[in-house]
């Protein structure tokens, strides 16, 4: 049952990580990056006072305005942290040598605000 206890450490982890500030969309170059700080990270708890673009990478990175994924505001959310986004491709069935993966986010507006996230 070593599976069973590996899947149980890696699920029931909630780190609380400090609160960030969403800039604003007038520049993409305004966009915060947030290192997640476990490889073993599955999700990511998101609370955003602003709706906010967001995508996942192995370094961090400009938005997308066009391309990239928009999470409303004031709304907390629950995504799956995309394994195949990390240099090495970690995952629970492969122990390999992955970094950590970015959270990178920006405002949809000019307006800023805080991002909260919890890495479970």
């Amino acid at each position: 049952m070593v599976f069973a206890e590996e899947r149980h450490k890696q699920y029931f982890n909630w780190a609380v990580s400090g609160a960030g500030t969403a800039g604003s969309n007038a520049d993409v170059a305004n966009t915060t990056s947030r290192q997640l700080t476990n490889k073993e990270t599955n999700s990511l708890g998101i609370y955003s006072a602003v709706e906010i673009y967001f995508s996942f990478s192995p370094t961090a990175q400009n938005i997308n305005k066009t391309n990239d994924l928009i999470l409303p505001a004031n709304t907390l959310t629950f995504i799956t942290v995309p394994k195949g986004a990390r240099t090495g491709g970690q995952n629970i069935y492969h122990k390999g040598n992955a970094t950590a993966i970015f959270f990178n986010f920006l405002s949809t507006t000019t307006t800023t605000g805080s991002v909260r996230l919890v890495e479970c």
